[in-house]
């Protein structure tokens, strides 16, 4: 027969499993942050291009990624907590822009490249969102001789934004106004065509005046880099909800076997 204190040192034993267990679901968890470069080709290399502003100018920018790019990363659809853009590689030196506003809205589409409209308020889905808005930015865009500029215009959501590509393709604009004294931002045409992302862009006034786009570019596209919390799957979880609940029976059960015991 095991003495008393056997009991108490078997007893946390079991508790330190039980603790070391739930540890690793909440790590697993807690380690999904990722994120992404699109266009994928701009990954481990510049962009083929720039998208660029001149002092004092305003722009709106509004780009689709295809869903079937981005499902394989985030198959149960995603926590999008915000977005970066890098200062383009053949720009003559680093920059250090003031932005008047930012702006960034996401939005669901089922429109592609080929069917984009020139009217902006057109291409947006049903949960049109404003994922940020700030005034007076400041970003300190660094320039590397013969290599990749690092994506220093870091743009953080308050709030993330919902996700599901099952429902449609990842629409994403971008408002910038005035800048000062302007801005060589990277960004990638692809050879392929209507296949790739597509930008509709218009520099001129206040982004809230723009309404139509003055061109529109099938396969090019800002170089962005996405930030996202992947929904786990079901058992994820499922796992976590059920080692909460067996932490609390053990501690639970401990508690009363302690209460007895004095």
């Amino acid at each position: 027969m095991r003495s008393r204190c056997q009991h108490w040192e078997l007893g946390q034993r079991k508790g330190r499993s039980l603790g070391v267990l739930l540890a690793i679901v909440l790590f697993e968890l807690a380690c999904q942050a990722a994120t992404l470069v699109l266009p994928d080709e701009a990954q481990n290399q510049p962009g083929f291009g720039a998208l660029g502003l001149l002092s004092g100018e305003s722009g709106r920018w509004q780009q689709i990624y295809y869903s079937e790019k981005l499902q394989p990363w985030m198959p149960n659809g995603a926590l999008i907590t915000g977005v970066s853009l890098r200062n383009d590689d053949l720009a003559l030196e680093g920059n250090d822009a003031t932005i008047e506003k930012v702006e960034v809205v996401m939005s669901t589409t089922a429109d592609r490249g080929s069917s984009l409209s020139p009217v902006f308020a057109f291409n947006y889905g049903p949960d049109r969102a404003t994922v940020y808005s700030q005034s007076d930015v400041r970003w300190v865009l660094r320039q590397v001789p013969n290599g990749i500029s690092p994506f220093d215009a870091v743009i953080p959501f308050p709030s993330p934004y919902l996700y599901d590509p099952s429902k449609g393709n990842l629409l994403v604009e971008l408002r910038l106004l005035h800048v000062s004294p302007g801005l060589h931002l990277d960004a990638h045409r692809r050879q392929a065509g209507p296949d790739g992302e597509a930008l509709i862009f218009q520099a001129g006034g206040s982004p809230d005046e723009i309404l139509v786009a003055d061109d529109v570019n099938h396969g090019v596209g800002l170089v962005m880099r996405l930030s996202f919390d992947p929904i786990p799957e079901p058992i994820s979880t499922f796992s976590l909800v059920l080692g909460l609940f067996v932490l609390f029976l053990h501690r639970r059960a401990r508690g009363d076997r302690n209460n007895l015991s004095s």
